[in-house]
């Protein structure tokens, strides 16, 4: 499926969290204890839209690294997530 997001909405692929930086796997349970997710923006929408109908453009743009609280958005599926550009707590490296 191709999906865009409108105005200020960014599509974003959640990365997989239950890893150390070893390389070891973590159970799910220690790793839900978590408040925070990571993704990855896939695509994002135009911008936003002002009182007065102009169009600001987006910060993000697609391939950064991004965190946000577990939960923020709207699943399309397991792994993607859509959500505002305010909802993002910050880019990661």
């Amino acid at each position: 499926m191709q999906f865009k997001p409108m105005f200020d909405r960014i599509l974003v692929r959640r990365l997989a969290d239950n890893e150390s930086s070893g390389g070891i796997a973590l159970p799910v349970s220690v790793t839900t204890l978590q408040m925070m997710d990571r993704g990855e923006v896939v695509a994002v929408g135009q911008g936003r839209r002002t009182e007065e109908g102009n169009i600001v453009p987006l910060l993000l743009k697609g391939g950064e690294r991004i965190l946000f609280v577990k939960g923020t958005g709207y699943a399309l599926d397991a792994d993607h997530v859509v959500m505002h550009e305010a909802d993002v707590m910050g880019t990661t490296e």
